[in-house]
């Protein structure tokens, strides 16, 4: 009897137990199929999946000056209190509890870590990416998408400091200018440098400064002392680094030849235009196209010589100029002399006399007449149109000029280089089309030439006139914005009160007269092919004297 109460309640244990487990599984069962708060049984949290990639400015290319977002490798990314690392193409892979908000945070050494949150998130799989967009803040409202882009990580800025000291006494100079102006490599095709940009300071009484907050990259800085640009070095600023650098500053005015602010030309692309009526001759009683293909030869074998060479020593706040020039074209125009408009249209004839002569706006317009010609010439602040003229054809500087002409004594001009703004140009910074003039050496010989010189190449009036071009090219580098009225574009010149007032103190014309020791060959320097040449001198200030070199 005992036997059997016993083994009763055993069956009617078991059979509440399962009743129980049926209970609990239609329960369950409810619970998902009609969302029945009744049963109030937890479910266990699921995870969510946070991945995506980040990106910043990439340290090698932002220390050359090119500004480039890259995925970074190995950076730190912290959603709560979860993190993972960046592979090698900048990915990373979270996975954490469910939650309505996350507050995220990706961060690398030598960047400013940046921190988004994610609110009122919906989705398991959510994707954040650090960059490429740049944005203030990063949220996920409900029902929107799960892929966000936030602000990518930025460099951490650097301090520049240094002391400028006197050459000669190696004291320090007090109160000096110290500015720097970062490098942008695509200024060496671009319109001209803004001499304003960049960070200033002024030295202490000990000659030292600091300057914070500069951005990584190339910086050209430069001193200044009683508001002459003295020295220049060129610095790279690491991130969340410390750079030094000293300054030694020639003492008084040392050179001649000072820097103003404005562009140089780093490298040259040259266009030779020769505006030649078929009523006139380059080579009176010679060869015109033996003329003209030694202008050409000339400008071909300029490039990577010492003589061009010394035009490296000038630079402007994007750099120096480099021992690169090239030949962009030459054009042989019959078009007869006329004035015309800067855009070479509504033109009348012109005698190119002294009592009518050709005048800038004429050459202007001839350069624009070539462009139309050859399509795929260009202008831009390495390009250089140099136009030639035939035996007396006069140039002058107004319609009523008794002086001020070519080869027209003490005050005519042999050649010249200038600049003009196309006046239909609707950019913001239009690009100057910089040019010069090249008369013809055989109207004139007594104010322009070396006395009793033959040349090199068997023709006076080509050598002769290879110098003229020689002159002004190496001021158009060194100058190319030069402008009387407006001193703030000068590249290189002389600051002395006769070189302001008769435009005459470019590295050119310091050394005019200059031609140094002439060969028995009727030459003075040797260029690229072995092949001679007459030419000038130019100022150096390395040397601190006229050169070739």
């Amino acid at each position: 009897m005992d036997r059997l109460l016993s083994l009763r309640r055993y069956i009617g244990l078991q059979r509440r137990t399962t009743i129980t487990r049926l209970a609990r599984f239609v329960c369950f069962a409810a619970l998902i199929l009609f969302t029945q708060a009744a049963c109030a049984i937890t479910i266990g949290a699921s995870n969510t999946t946070i991945s995506g990639t980040v990106y910043g400015d990439s340290i090698a290319l932002q220390e050359q000056g090119i500004s480039k977002m890259v995925p970074l490798s190995g950076a730190t990314v912290r959603c709560g209190n979860t993190t993972a690392k960046t592979d090698t193409s900048g990915h990373y892979h979270l996975s954490l509890a469910q939650a309505k908000s996350y507050d995220c945070t990706a961060s690398l050494t030598f960047y400013q870590p940046e921190q988004d949150t994610l609110d009122l998130v919906q989705g398991t799989n959510l994707t954040l990416n650090f960059g490429p967009a740049s944005q203030t803040e990063c949220k996920v409202a409900p029902r929107s998408t799960t892929e966000e882009d936030c602000e990518s990580l930025s460099l951490i800025q650097g301090t520049l400091t240094g002391a400028v000291t006197d050459a000669g006494s190696k004291k320090p100079v007090a109160n000096a200018t110290v500015q720097c102006v970062p490098v942008d490599p695509h200024a060496l095709t671009d319109e001209p440098v803004d001499s304003n940009a960049g960070q200033t300071t002024t030295t202490s009484a000990r000659g030292t400064f600091t300057l914070g907050g500069l951005a990584t990259g190339p910086y050209t800085c430069v001193a200044i002392v009683n508001n002459i640009i003295k020295t220049q070095q060129s610095v790279t600023i690491a991130p969340g680094a410390t750079t030094n650098t000293t300054f030694s500053v020639c003492p008084g005015d040392c050179h001649p030849v000072h820097y103003h602010g404005g562009a140089v030309m780093r490298t040259v692309t040259a266009y030779l235009i020769f505006w030649q009526p078929w009523a006139y001759s380059f080579e009176p009683g010679g060869s015109d196209a033996h003329f003209e293909s030694l202008m050409k030869r000339f400008i071909q074998d300029l490039q990577g010589t010492s003589y061009y060479g010394l035009l490296t020593q000038y630079w402007d706040y994007q750099g120096s100029v480099q021992n690169q020039i090239s030949l962009g074209g030459v054009y042989v125009d019959h078009t007869p002399y006329q004035h015309c408009q800067y855009d070479g249209t509504q033109c009348n004839s012109a005698a190119a006399t002294q009592n009518d002569p050709l005048l800038d706006q004429d050459i202007v317009g001839e350069i624009a007449r070539a462009l139309k010609a050859n399509p795929t010439w260009s202008i831009g602040q390495t390009h250089e149109f140099f136009v030639f003229t035939g035996h007396d054809a006069e140039e002058c500087q107004s319609s009523k000029s008794t002086d001020g002409c070519t080869f027209s004594g003490s005050k005519g001009y042999c050649a010249y280089h200038n600049y003009y703004y196309p006046e239909n140009s609707t950019a913001d910074t239009p690009t100057p089309t910089i040019y010069a003039y090249i008369p013809d050496t055989a109207s004139e010989w007594s104010e322009c030439s070396p006395q009793g010189s033959v040349g090199p190449n068997g023709d006076s009036i080509a050598d002769m006139t290879i110098n003229f071009l020689s002159h002004e090219l190496f001021e158009s580098v060194s100058d190319p914005l030069y402008n009387t009225a407006d001193r703030s574009t000068g590249g290189w010149y002389n600051d002395a009160v006769d070189a302001k007032t008769q435009g005459e103190g470019e590295i050119g014309d310091l050394c005019g007269t200059q031609f140094g020791y002439i060969g028995a060959d009727g030459g003075n320097v040797t260029l690229r092919h072995g092949d001679r040449y007459l030419v000038q001198m130019e100022w150096s200030n390395r040397t601190n004297s006229c050169s070739f070199g």
